[in-house]
């Protein structure tokens, strides 16, 4: 078997250690050893058994590139897979600013590109503590790249615990992924850079950016009625097309689930925004949290079609910099929180699977 094709059953990457592949392999095998995967179904049994077979072989063939020298650390080899296509490692300097007090590493992607003929759906292009730069690297990217290091770091604190995986713990294993995913993104994102990049400032003048986004209404209200009239009644389609109208100005009401939920100047609360572009997500919400920007919404437009549930209404967004000479984060305090935090919820993990 070729080291290229038993990287891709394994979905390891020739950088990841002995003990990394070891644990892939472990798990794997728990899926499809034919002794463990009991089914009524010859077919079945048929496909655990060659699955577990091919698993055999691309250890084999890893654990053996280790010996003479052609596994770990090679320059050039395939990169993550993950299951969802082919990648190959060509790894190199970035073009973005590190991220020196990040607690571990993530892999950069680029989409596209061919390698001997076979085109491949991403290829690893390098590895650091790189913050993220819209310029040079997709936004699909990075969250595919954010989610395998929050995966990662799962994975080392299962290895040091000889946790034996197994199918009925994927789910909770999916919650801590993401809240470690919510935190890298913090780790790996400066918004505020970012937000410079993306966009052009409104007027010139002056650190003002404008942006786009329509309202997600609620059906159902929030717990003290929120979403309510001063009856404690949810308020109908036909109510919230009287209220909301061109020109009207909106007024932040709350940030929960990473949501920036919106209300009226009667603190009537429609529901919350819903970006056009999704990078706003990842840079808009955090420098509202952080407090490090004023945000003005006015209502743009409020179309009110005969057969929608709501209307239809399009918010302008202008955000202020508070502070554009020192907007630059402590990152000595700043990352410690975000680190502190992130080490705290893989304490929890690490608790969990004892």
């Amino acid at each position: 078997m070729k080291l290229e094709k038993a990287y891709h059953i394994l979905d390891v990457t020739a950088d990841d250690d002995i003990h990394i592949v070891k644990h892939r392999y472990h798990r794997l095998m728990s899926r499809h050893h034919p002794d463990l995967v009991q089914t009524a179904h010859p077919e079945m049994q048929k496909k655990h058994i060659e699955k577990a077979q091919l698993i055999n072989d691309a250890y084999t063939t890893i654990r053996e590139s280790f010996s003479n020298g052609t596994g770990s650390g090679r320059k050039n080899g395939p990169g993550k897979n993950n299951g969802s296509g082919n990648v190959f490692s060509k790894k190199g300097h970035w073009k973005a600013p590190v991220n020196e007090h990040a607690p571990c590493e993530r892999d950069v992607f680029i989409s596209g590109g061919e390698y001997k003929g076979h085109k491949l759906d991403r290829y690893l292009a390098a590895s650091g503590k790189y913050f993220w730069n819209p310029d040079a690297e997709e936004f699909d990217m990075l969250l595919y790249s954010l989610n395998l290091a929050a995966g990662r770091l799962l994975d080392q604190i299962e290895h040091m615990n000889d946790f034996e995986y197994n199918e009925s713990f994927s789910g909770q294993r999916s919650r801590y992924q993401l809240d470690i995913f919510h935190l890298l993104s913090r780790i790996f994102i400066d918004p505020l850079w970012c937000l410079r990049k993306i966009s052009a400032p409104y007027p010139a003048a002056h650190e003002i950016y404008r942006f786009r986004a329509r309202i997600s209404f609620q059906e159902l209200p929030l717990k003290g009625g929120a979403f309510a009239d001063k009856t404690g009644r949810s308020l109908s389609k036909s109510s919230w097309a009287s209220i909301l109208e061109e020109g009207m100005r909106l007024y932040p009401a709350s940030l929960k689930d990473n949501r920036l939920y919106v209300k009226t100047k009667n603190s009537r609360i429609p529901g919350y925004l819903s970006f056009e572009d999704d990078r706003l997500y990842v840079l808009l919400i955090p420098l509202m949290r952080e407090k490090k920007v004023k945000i003005k919404m006015e209502i743009q437009s409020a179309e009110h079609a005969e057969r929608a549930q709501f209307p239809d209404v399009c918010v302008d967004l202008f955000i202020y910099i508070k502070d554009p000479v020192s907007d630059t984060k402590d990152d000595s305090v700043y990352m410690k929180k975000l680190n502190d935090r992130l080490q705290r919820k893989l304490r929890e993990y690490e608790s969990y699977i004892q």
